[in-house]
């Protein structure tokens, strides 16, 4: 929902991240950024536990459960390499793009239905099952062709189609001395904030 108003509000005009297509100074959207900012120091502690036992059960298998040091360096490497590619991406749609393109496609409809599949889809069953089946089945082919198409559109529209060009979408978030064209207009009213360019 939140997206679906944030797109019909900017419509192509839209950003990766929907904070930045409001002014900077606006009390709401500065509450919305400390929001995102908790959610993220909140979230990272939990996420990085469970990437750490997978790593160290992947590079370990037969060992024993991971002692403290050898933790701290997974926790190391983990958040430095983080860190590192943050410091690299300056843009972090592309990244949020792809992830919800593939990953979350993968997690809410293939895995969920090829599950399904391989649970139940070797015992024998009446109509219901059958027909349970064939949704299932048509759960994750319909996954696939979305997260298919989804990515493709993604690597084209934010990395082939990106010129890196710093645009101006005035009366939104820019300069008015740099945004505002000559005839001193720009664009359709945007958040019911005035198009006409200062003196």
């Amino acid at each position: 929902m939140v997206g679906s108003f944030g797109y019909y509000t900017f419509y192509n005009k839209t950003k990766g991240n929907i904070i930045l297509n409001f002014n900077a100074d606006d009390n709401a959207i500065t509450a919305g950024r400390l929001g995102v900012a908790l959610s993220v120091m909140a979230g990272y502690p939990m996420m990085m536990n469970p990437c750490v036992s997978a790593l160290d059960a992947l590079v370990f298998p037969n060992a024993e459960p991971s002692p403290w040091g050898r933790r701290l360096v997974w926790l190391v490497f983990g958040i430095g390499g983080s860190f590192g590619l943050a410091m690299l991406i300056d843009d972090v749609s592309i990244v949020l793009g792809l992830t919800g393109a593939g990953a979350l496609t993968v997690a809410s409809f293939i895995i969920p239905g090829a599950l399904y599949v391989a649970t139940f889809g070797r015992s024998a069953g009446g109509k219901c099952k059958t027909l349970m089946l064939q949704l299932a089945w048509a759960v994750v082919i319909v996954g696939l062709i979305l997260g298919s198409i989804s990515v493709v559109v993604t690597i084209i529209d934010d990395i082939v189609n990106h010129d890196g060009s710093d645009s101006c979408d005035w009366p939104v978030n820019c300069d008015p001395q740099r945004c505002c064209p000559p005839g001193g207009v720009y664009g359709p009213p945007v958040n019911n904030t005035a198009t006409e360019c200062p003196d």
